[in-house]
């Protein structure tokens, strides 16, 4: 397998297409988005793509904050030569945002954050797309201890930053 794959070289550059349009705008950073900001990425999509939008980035969010956590910084930076998944920042405090933020459904008062929201079987099935790819990668780079330290750090980030009700994520 070729990777990328040719979905997920799609994604990558849409994403980042997307990203350069709302920069001109003042609503987007370098490499990714401000939480304050990321509504207005989501809800740029057309309302009945939004939910599968909102799936994508959660994921590649989330799994380029697990590998730049368990990798070593040059298999991270290969990983980022090849996946250029998009990064969230937190808001209110220095560093990166949890990807929870864009799952949870927010109050209703807050309307920067009313988009559809994935569905859980939708966050599964791109689980199975943006994961197993991922995964798939660092085994055939020959980094299964890699693969196996990250998959553990995703279940232990799901008892850090996420509510109970996500834990059927991993």
């Amino acid at each position: 397998m070729r990777y990328p794959s040719e979905a997920l070289r799609a994604w990558c550059q849409n994403v980042e297409k997307l990203r350069q349009e709302m920069s001109k705008r003042g609503k987007a950073l370098e490499d990714g988005w401000c939480q304050c900001d990321i509504g207005d990425a989501i809800r740029f999509c057309q309302q009945s793509q939004q939910a599968q939008f909102c799936s994508g980035l959660f994921w590649s969010v989330w799994i380029d904050q697990v590998l730049f956590t368990v990798l070593p910084p040059e298999l991270y930076d290969q990983f980022r030569s090849i996946y250029r998944f998009p990064k969230l920042y937190s808001h209110p405090t220095p560093g990166h945002a949890s990807p929870a933020f864009l799952i949870i459904p927010p109050p209703a008062a807050d309307e920067r954050c009313q988009y559809q929201r994935p569905t859980n079987e939708l966050l599964m099935q791109d689980k199975k797309e943006f994961w197993g790819e991922v995964a798939a990668w660092l085994r055939h780079v020959g980094q299964v201890n890699h693969c196996e330290a990250a998959e553990a750090d995703f279940k232990a980030d799901l008892s850090r930053r996420f509510p109970e009700e996500f834990h059927f994520l991993w």
